[in-house]
């Protein structure tokens, strides 16, 4: 069997890639461990700059973070926010199926953008793959959508 410099080229890159790809699978993980306990207020701002060095993020003081244990209490604090939307709303959803859910949020983002708040909604074409461009015809009609989501699935 004569192999051509391409094939040999293939061959090496799908052996790299290989590799990589066994790399990335089995690798073992980064080990994280404070190994003392520690020594400043919660409340400091010490222990809020050792937080975001930590975590590799900035903290923001003024905010506030709610705890929520379970779907159904998620879903109706995000139909509150969205209901006190006064500029915009943006959501991304790599699930949106048709079902209760949907139709409360698609009902909360009509009544928005009915009332003038700019709504954007970006839905995942595989995670939403049964949810058909008809299913979103009331935002549509609202002016919520502006593009054709048959183009992104």
């Amino acid at each position: 069997m004569h192999l051509s410099t391409f094939d040999l080229i293939a061959l090496i890159a799908i052996a790299f890639l290989l590799l990589l790809l066994a790399l990335a699978l089995f690798e073992p993980g980064l080990r994280y461990k404070i190994s003392e306990s520690i020594s400043v207020s919660l409340d400091s701002q010490d222990f809020l700059r050792m937080l975001g060095a930590l975590t590799n993020s900035t903290v923001h003081s003024n905010n506030r973070i709610d705890v929520l244990t379970n779907g159904e209490v998620f879903y109706e604090a995000e139909l509150e926010a969205i209901r006190n939307a006064r500029r915009n709303v943006n959501i991304e959803a790599y699930i949106f199926q048709k079902g209760r859910v949907a139709e409360s949020f698609i009902d909360v983002l009509v009544e928005r953008a009915r009332a003038g708040v700019r709504v954007n909604l970006v839905v995942d074409a595989v995670g939403s793959f049964a949810t058909w461009d008809s299913y979103l015809k009331p935002l549509r009609d609202a002016g919520a959508l502006t593009h054709d989501f048959s183009t992104v699935k």
